[in-house]
Parts: structure tokens; sequence; C-alpha cells
């Protein structure tokens, strides 16, 4: 497990990012709360780049709509907590267009073929994604390469951790040690409290999967995307 790795990598994809400032990015994100903390954590890392990010929640990788994602040039791509496992596909839809990072934690992912398609997905780096490290942990180590300022961010990787059964490990205990170090939160009891938010993780996790998956349809994902940054969350 190498995470100097990861950071040459992601290193790479913020060099390659710097050089397309005047493109649009669009950030496309699952719709659990892990896909909505991962999309939270790098709309807010970008923008205080000065970057203008669209976001897109989808449930499921779908064909059709990657396609026509990537089918015109001169934009950025940006895929949290999903794509991972489609990064063949992804490769081939873009051939070359657009600057593709993929920041994601599922399991076994595919090469991408396509040289400026980026999977920073941390299992390439000897990490498991099913007990180690979550979407949102994957975005926020990024975004701390990005501008080390967005270490305040961790309580959100915190949060994207509850969809893991177990104790913390590996890298998401690496995460709460920080976030706790720095004050951003605190334990309270068997809870940890989100100094910024107010409330506990593990009320913010079970609020966003509610938004994200039961208000698909109805603004839920981009509620649970600014509730995660401290909109209105209550």
């Amino acid at each position: 497990m190498v995470l100097g790795d990861f950071e040459k990598w992601a290193a790479t994809a913020v060099s390659e990012l710097k050089k397309r400032e005047h493109h649009e990015i669009v950030l496309v994100h699952h719709d659990d709360a892990d896909g909505l903390c991962s999309a939270a954590i790098t709309k807010t890392a970008l923008r205080l780049e000065g970057f203008a990010v669209k976001t897109l929640c989808l449930e499921k990788v779908y064909p059709e709509v990657i396609a026509e994602l990537h089918r015109s040039p001169n934009k950025t791509v940006f895929y949290c907590d999903i794509g991972s496992a489609h990064a063949d596909l992804i490769s081939r839809v873009n051939t070359g267009r657009n600057l593709t990072v993929i920041l994601d934690h599922h399991h076994d992912p595919p090469e991408a073929t396509d040289p400026i398609v980026l999977d920073l997905n941390l299992e390439r780096f000897g990490f498991d994604g099913e007990t180690e490290f979550s979407g949102a942990t994957c975005s926020y180590l990024f975004a701390k390469i990005l501008n080390p300022a967005n270490a305040d961010l961790s309580y959100l990787a915190l949060v994207a951790s509850r969809e893991i059964p177990n104790d913390l490990t590996g890298l998401n205990k690496t995460v709460f040690d920080e976030a706790i170090g720095r004050g951003v939160v605190k334990v309270d009891g068997r809870s940890v409290k989100i100094i910024k938010l107010g409330m506990s993780a593990d009320s913010l996790f079970a609020k966003l999967q509610i938004l994200g998956a039961v208000g698909y349809y109805e603004g839920g994902p981009e509620l649970g995307v600014q509730a995660c940054i401290g909109g209105n969350h209550r």
C-alpha cells in the first residue's frame, strides 16, 4: 500500500487540470451518502480554485449518458464515487477529448486506456475499497493535494465511511485521526459530532441516504450536497 504513488498521480491530475483553467467542469456523482459527500468535497475544492462546476447525479452509469457527456470537447469531467468500474467504457467514448478524473473506491476496476482518463481509485495503489476507504476519502485526499486548505473537509470523508459496517480502518482511520487533531470533529459519547454543522456524522449520513435515493427525482441530491457544506440540513 503506497499512498505516495497515489499522491504522484493526483499531482499529475492537478497539473493537467490547471492547464484547463478555462474549461467548464462537469462533476458526475453517485446518489448515496458517499456520492453526495464525494461531490461536496470535490465541488468545494474546485470552486476554491475558481472553477465553475456543474453537478450530475446518477444512480448508476448509463452508457448513453456517458457517451453524450464525452461527445463534445473542451470540458473537464470528474467522476466521484462512480465511474471506476467503467473506466474502459469512459476511455472508449472519450477518445482523448476531455480530461477525466475518477475518484472512486469500487472493487477491481478495469484499466483506463485513454491517457487523459485518470482513474485515481486507491484500489490501484494497494488499498481495499471495501474496508479501508470510501469514495469520499479518495475525493478528500485529492482535494488536499489540490489545495491543503481543503483539509477541513475531512468530516465529509468520515460521514461517508459510515457505509462500511465495521470499525474504521486504513485510510478512513487516518482521516478520522486527522479530523480530531484539527478540531473538525469531536467525540461526543458514542457519536462523532461535526463542529461546523452541529450534528453527528451518523445523523448526516442518514439524511443523505434519504435525500439522494428517495429524493432523486425531486432535487434531493442537490439538497444533499448543500447540506454537506453547511446548507439547509435540518
